[in-house]
């Protein structure tokens, strides 16, 4: 006897065994209850695929539920952390380029979050009102601020005071809170 039939002699014996005994009537018995076991497993299966498809065609096409934020991965907190203690830095500074920096900067960090999220960049998610209310709450104020700071990036006489740089990094603060990226103070 080989190693083989030795090993798989104890498993097999009682499986050709019982199909060995058994009459034809019991086996369609058997394959009844099979089939409708199998019918009910491939009823569920094909609603869990359906249910993932029809989830992969909303982040496909954009289209959120209401309410819901698709899946995200945060940054990891180091270098975010690190980004936001620059711009607080460039606010406190006494230098216009400063401030502007700092608003482009928050702008930015806000690009990278909205495109961890699933969306192509801030503009489509705004524009086009992906992203509502619903999903953040000064999502009007956010819209205003990336307006002001693509202004910033085009016209380099764009005036702006430490004051109105401070509202619209806070306007950027308030996102991130929200969401969870900064610590509540």
């Amino acid at each position: 006897m080989s190693p083989a039939e030795r090993i798989l002699g104890p498993l097999l014996n009682p499986f050709i065994g019982f199909f060995a005994d058994i009459t034809l009537l019991e086996f369609v018995s058997f394959l009844r209850i099979l089939s409708v076991v199998l019918a009910v497993l491939f009823f569920f299966l094909i609603l869990i695929i359906e249910s993932k498809f029809k989830k992969l065609k909303n982040l496909l096409s954009g289209k959120l539920e209401e309410g819901q934020l698709p899946s995200h991965r945060p940054p990891p907190k180091g270098p975010f952390q690190k980004s936001w203690e620059e711009i607080s830095k460039k606010l406190k500074m006494q230098r216009e380029v400063d401030y502007k920096q700092a608003v482009i900067q928050a702008d930015a960090l806000m690009e990278d979050i909205i495109k961890r999220l699933g969306f192509p960049n801030i503009d489509s998610a705004l524009n086009q009102k992906k992203l509502t209310s619903q999903h953040l709450r000064n999502i009007d104020e956010l819209q205003q601020a990336h307006k002001t700071k693509v202004k910033i990036a085009t016209e380099p006489n764009f005036p702006l005071s430490q004051e109105e740089a401070k509202r619209l990094v806070g306007v950027y603060e308030t996102s991130f809170k929200e969401w969870g990226l900064l610590s509540l103070l």
